[in-house]
């Protein structure tokens, strides 16, 4: 019964999160993972990555990536990869808004090699914010191959918001390569997304 109630708690907890309830969100998680047996680290995963969405939301960064990193952790130590490379790259994109691009490119790179080889869709993500910092640094072959790599795996997976990204860097790419059709065709993406 206290497992079941410490689930419950989780999933409010998670949901409180994506609506952007971060105390609700914070007290219902903290609560769960008392109770949830260490061994079950896919709950934890779950748990740490919803914590991490909060403290994101409530603009606490640097505990919002420690939550994801952690999250990443569990969910290898589950064997869950789709988890576990979604949260390297939610704390990539957190380490890239705090100015922190090495950082960002080492969870990249790491999520990439957690994926051995494997074309898993939130590899999109890691791909794109790699295109992303390559832009900044104006290295441009390897923004593009990046964004090649990135953006069909985030379309494939239906990942809408990695999609969006990807586009976006993309529009810019194109927009330094004075390919103006090619970035408004981005662009025209990215709106027909939202």
């Amino acid at each position: 019964l206290e497992q079941m109630l410490a689930l419950a708690a989780l999933y409010r907890g998670s949901i409180a999160a994506v609506h952007g309830d971060c105390e609700q969100a914070i007290e219902q998680i903290t609560f769960a993972q008392s109770r949830i047996p260490r061994e079950n680290h896919l709950a934890h995963a779950r748990a740490l990555f919803s914590l991490g969405v909060a403290y994101e939301i409530g603009e606490q960064t640097d505990t919002a990536v420690q939550n994801y990193l952690q999250s990443s952790d569990e969910a290898q130590s589950a064997g869950v990869l789709f988890l576990a490379i979604n949260a390297l790259g939610a704390a990539a994109q957190i380490q890239i808004k705090q100015g922190h691009l090495r950082l960002a490119e080492q969870s990249c790179h790491q999520a990439i090699q957690l994926a051995e080889g494997a074309r898993i869709a939130p590899l999109g993500l890691a791909w794109s914010l790699l295109g992303g910092i390559a832009l900044e640094r104006n290295d441009i072959p390897s923004a593009e191959q990046y964004l090649q790599d990135g953006i069909p795996l985030s379309r494939q997976g239906g990942l809408v918001d990695d999609l969006v990204l990807g586009l976006a860097s993309l529009a810019r790419l194109r927009t330094y390569q004075g390919d103006v059709a090619s970035a408004i065709a981005a662009t025209q993406e990215i709106t027909s997304q939202m």
